[in-house]
């Protein structure tokens, strides 16, 4: 008995629970949009435009037979056929536009269907008085069209279109707004900031690493502006890393840091904060450089590889090694390595017919390669090169200089049948200057 009774009680809480929430749905009054009295916590004025389809046959498709309406109705349709019938909207529909659909008027015996813009409404009744607005954003600009049941025959004694315009209301909410279904804005939207014109949120300078602006979970981890130009990121109510103008990165110093600049052998992108000088460049594609202080300092390795008809050329056209690497630098050459790849014939050299790597300007970096004994061998050779530039040497005319290979001689090779691999390793230095 007991049990029975603490059933009945918990029916009659789940009786008033489900009645006060039927007293919180929304309802529409015209041009307001709000909740029962008993439930006025929420209200909408919204503007709309004028109704865009005139309550008049003129405006219907109506042939008589399938469709009936004498000057301003009802539009009755005729049982016994499924034909539909199109309203003539002024002007072309707004795509991405709101409209507000009213039908009113009285259901027979079937259902109809109507779309606006290609988007489907609510079903009109198959009886009973027909009194609904539907608020629809349309797809395309195509026109109102209903569509009946064989036996349906729906009096309709008005149908309205109205564009939600832009000039809409203020949304007034005295308490919590819940929203349990998706939510579409099609305006921008300022929260605890007038929304500034262009973007779609925004939100105030305002926060810090305790409470961010745009937080997650228990409310310490998220995203703020405690100033102007500048993001910030919080993780369990401390800061950790922020964007500014330029760079992004930790807080702390020597934290990692990344700049929005364009690298170079002297000039790092991936640094540290306070010491922005030194880290991580770019000298060149596929050249990393560590640099410190601005200065380069490591060591670099390239392979070039020299084709058959390059190398029967090359007295005419040099071949780049290591490009230039900017003003006020200077490239060290600390070795070359040379294979020949011999595939199917020796090279033919003349007596003279050496190459040397040098500096675009003619300054020689290497001694003298021999070609004899090594390009016109019949099979894979190698040979090493140091740098030649003696102590003391005034290296001012080398400054923003590359490195090339080239034939010394009076005469080009000839034949062969292979390939020519240089590998140098080199240093940059920033003259300072």
């Amino acid at each position: 008995m007991k049990l029975f009774k603490y059933l009945f009680v918990l029916f009659v809480i789940l009786l008033f629970s489900v009645g006060n929430v039927e007293a919180q749905r929304m309802y529409t009054y015209g041009n307001s949009i709000g909740t029962e009295t008993n439930g006025d916590n929420f209200s909408v004025n919204a503007t709309f435009g004028s109704d865009l389809i005139t309550w008049n046959e003129s405006a219907w498709n109506e042939d008589d037979s399938t469709w009936t309406m004498v000057t301003t109705g009802p539009l009755t349709h005729v049982t016994g056929n499924t034909t539909a019938v199109t309203g003539t909207v002024t002007g072309d529909l707004t795509v991405g536009g709101t409209y507000a659909v009213n039908f009113v008027g009285t259901g027979g015996t079937a259902t109809a269907t109507y779309t606006l813009g290609g988007v489907t409404g609510t079903t009109i009744a198959a009886s009973g008085a027909i009194d609904f607005t539907d608020y629809i954003t349309v797809g395309s600009n195509t026109e109102l069209v209903i569509t009946p049941a064989n036996t349906c025959t729906v009096a309709l004694t008005l149908v309205s279109v109205k564009l939600l315009t832009d000039a809409t209301g203020d949304l007034t909410v005295d308490g919590n707004l819940v929203a349990r279904s998706p939510a579409t804005f099609w305006g921008n939207i300022g929260i605890g900031i007038t929304p500034v014109t262009g973007t779609r949120i925004t939100l105030p300078v305002d926060g810090d690493a305790v409470t961010p602006v745009f937080a997650f979970g228990d409310g310490d981890s998220g995203f703020y502006q405690g100033s102007d130009n500048k993001i910030e990121v919080s993780i369990g109510g401390t800061e950790l890393w922020r964007w500014y103008a330029g760079r992004t990165g930790g807080i702390a110093t020597f934290s990692p840091n990344i700049n929005v600049s364009a690298s170079s052998v002297t000039v790092p992108v991936y640094t540290f904060l306070t010491d922005e000088d030194t880290g991580l460049g770019l000298a060149a594609a596929n050249q990393p450089a560590v640099i410190s202080g601005s200065v380069p300092s490591q060591v670099w390795g390239t392979t070039v590889t020299l084709t058959t008809a390059q190398i029967n050329a090359i007295r005419a056209t040099p071949i780049a090694l290591v490009a230039a690497k900017g003003a006020n630098t200077i490239i060290e050459l600390v070795s070359a390595v040379l294979t020949y790849d011999y595939a199917t014939a020796a090279f033919t050299v003349g007596a003279d017919e050496d190459l040397v790597i040098e500096y675009a300007n003619g300054t020689d970096a290497t001694a003298s390669i021999e070609t004899a004994g090594f390009l016109d061998q019949v099979d894979d050779e190698v040979r090493y090169y140091q740098n030649v530039i003696a102590d003391g040497a005034d290296l001012e005319a080398t400054i923003n200089q590359g490195l090339q290979i080239k034939n010394t001689g009076t005469g080009e090779t000839a034949d062969g049948g292979g390939e020519v691999d240089v590998r140098l390793v080199y240093r940059v230095y920033a003259t300072g200057f």
